[in-house]
């Protein structure tokens, strides 16, 4: 489902100015982790005086739009968690969102290319900006054009409840997916458990297990 029709930015640039412009609304600064091809990669903190810290990121994959604009519509106008700090990196591949592509410049799948050798800049970038973070939990924004219902990723069993709870809310404005497979993947009520022993080998390298790696549970939708 591409909720990314909606309102979708003409380009990369436009995107950029647009949360910029979101940001200074809500007197949030926006930092600059590093450089690709020309473009910024962005990085907001929502909250920074908080303890226990959510890393959400979107935008990995160029041609999944709607979690960067979805993002941004949250931060022109939704409403914040008040005891949470947010790290938001809303933008990881600028030159494939520029491009309208998955891949990078260098035609390259950043979500199949953690802990390989030769990691892409887009890689380091992102471990730079976690470094030295304290996250307690991901969230993983994707798009998926395939499949007519939202569906979610888990790494951790104990969230189990929370990813059902997440999905519940979600009803309100779109349908869960009901395929039993997604990917490979077994699917149950729109719910796929990634753990350390079942899992696809589309997930090794991905941003998500490299998190869970490092004892971070996320969900990716």
């Amino acid at each position: 489902m591409r909720l990314s029709q909606i309102a979708n930015p003409k380009s990369t640039v436009e995107f950029v100015i647009r949360l910029h412009r979101a940001c200074q609304h809500r007197r949030l600064k926006v930092e600059q982790v590093g450089n690709v091809s020309g473009y910024n990669v962005p990085k907001v903190i929502i909250n920074p005086g908080k303890s226990r810290t959510l890393l959400v990121t979107a935008g990995i994959h160029g041609d999944e739009p709607a979690g960067p604009v979805a993002l941004t519509h949250w931060i022109e106008g939704g409403s914040f968690p008040f005891d949470l700090r947010v790290i938001v990196l809303p933008l990881l591949n600028p030159v494939g969102f520029a491009k309208k592509s998955r891949f990078n410049k260098s035609r390259r799948d950043l979500n199949r290319g953690f802990g390989k050798d030769g990691e892409q800049p887009e890689v380091k970038l992102f471990k730079k900006a976690v470094e030295g973070e304290k996250i307690d939990f991901l969230l993983s924004m994707h798009e998926d054009d395939t499949h007519s219902g939202l569906y979610l990723y888990y790494t951790d069993e104990g969230k189990a409840e929370v990813s059902k709870r997440v999905l519940t809310a979600a009803k309100e404005y779109l349908p869960v997916e009901d395929a039993k497979s997604i990917y490979g993947d077994k699917c149950e009520d729109g719910l796929i458990y990634v753990s350390s022993t079942n899992h696809s080998p589309k997930n090794v390298n991905s941003m998500e297990y490299y998190m869970k790696g490092r004892g971070i549970p996320s969900i990716t939708f």
